[in-house]
């Protein structure tokens, strides 16, 4: 998998099996054999079974209209991360529940409804415990109302709308900052992409700014600081936000996917009540940096653990052993890690969110290159994969 899942928001995924091979891969080397045969020994509910039973959570919210925060109702929902992707609808009052999904999963709901655009929402992480967050949607009005606004014609079926709100890393709205300093940008580089219109700031009610002479800042209205991006061609791009805080330069990047006629939201900086992420390690070691990451989020990991055990679905490379164990088995697998192409190892690709199902691991993990731990692992690689 070598895309991305949506958002961007740093220091938020939460990995689960990572390692395996995809289920219904027409690959026949011996990791994918093995893995598939695995992977049909499904776990179950038999008191009599030493099969552990994956554990999950369930992902439930309210489906609103995000300018006018009105409840929707009769909206579809899909959860992508997963493969196959959970469905649900709202009900009359707009709320929603998906089926139980994988602890350490990370997922992307995309709402479609009636006069609305189908539209990309903020990762949600399934972690130890029931996950509430809404779910919304942007209306065709009120694209269209923006694109006539800013350039004078109506929305391109070709390419995609891109609202995204940007924060300071301890989640308070970033507030004025240059809109020269704030650019559309490949996800894995700072090239900008061609073609589009933007950044707009957003004013009051949500609605862009249009002046002549045009708004050179963002604005904090409704509590939030947001752009907009009209034009976007389909793909993964990133939000590159510079700007000077206390003297310190700053440069926050907020990953995304786009896709044809449809809306994405997407955050730039940290999550509400969050603090700065620690400094990544320069020079990562599997026991004190990757180890700890690969076990259950319950032990303080990722979520790697919850099928990658002895008797799981993942036994065929089980992380819940010692770390001396687990780096071993890890090394001996084909391709898992790659010491010639980092990013091409196994341990990278497959939980590594796949925009365009299926998705090549049972369950998304890695949202995007940005993400933090992806970063880490792939140093981790890079260096010589050191115990």
């Amino acid at each position: 998998m070598r895309k991305i899942l949506a958002l961007l928001m740093t220091a938020l995924v939460v990995p689960a099996c990572v390692g395996g091979a995809p289920e219904g891969d027409d690959d026949t080397d011996d990791t994918d054999q093995v893995t598939n045969d695995v992977a049909d020994d499904t776990p179950t509910d038999d008191p009599g079974d030493d099969t552990p039973v994956e554990e999950t959570r369930v992902l439930s919210g309210m489906t609103m209209d995000y300018i006018e925060t009105d409840a929707l109702a009769n909206a579809a929902l899909s959860a992508e991360g997963l493969d196959p992707a959970p469905t649900a609808t709202s009900g009359v009052d707009g709320a929603f529940t998906f089926s139980p999904m994988p602890v350490g999963s990370a997922v992307v709901v995309t709402v479609t409804r009636t006069n609305y655009k189908a539209t990309r929402n903020l990762p949600a992480l399934i972690g130890d415990t029931d996950v509430v967050q809404n779910a919304y949607a942007l209306s065709t009005p009120y694209i269209t109302r923006q694109y006539i606004g800013a350039t004078g014609q109506a929305p391109s079926l070709l390419n995609a709308f891109v609202l995204s709100e940007l924060r300071k890393p301890d989640g308070t709205p970033l507030g004025e900052v240059p809109l020269a300093g704030i650019t559309l940008v490949g996800v894995a580089d700072n090239i900008p992409v061609p073609g589009i219109n933007g950044p707009y700031a957003v004013g009051p009610g949500g609605d862009i700014i249009v002046t002549n002479p045009p708004q050179l800042t963002t604005t904090l209205a409704d509590g939030k600081t947001r752009i907009v991006f009209l034009n976007v061609p389909p793909g993964d791009h990133a939000v590159r936000v510079t700007y000077d805080e206390g003297g310190t330069l700053m440069d926050v990047r907020g990953p995304f996917s786009a896709f044809a006629d449809g809306a994405t939201l997407s955050l730039v900086g940290g999550e509400i009540g969050g603090t700065p992420p620690p400094p990544p390690p320069t020079d990562p070691l599997f026991s004190t940096d990757i180890y700890p990451r690969l076990q259950k989020a319950s032990a303080g990991g990722l979520g790697c653990a919850n099928c990658h055990t002895a008797t799981g679905t993942g036994a065929i490379l089980p992380y819940d052993g010692l770390a001396t164990d687990v780096l071993a088995a890890i090394l001996a697998r084909p391709g898992v890690v790659n010491l010639l192409a980092p990013a091409d190892s196994l341990l990278l690709t497959k939980p590594l969110y796949e925009p365009t199902p299926p998705q090549n691991h049972p369950n998304a993990t890695f949202l995007t290159v940005d993400d933090p731990d992806y970063k880490l692992f792939l140093l981790w690689i890079t260096n010589g994969a050191k115990p």
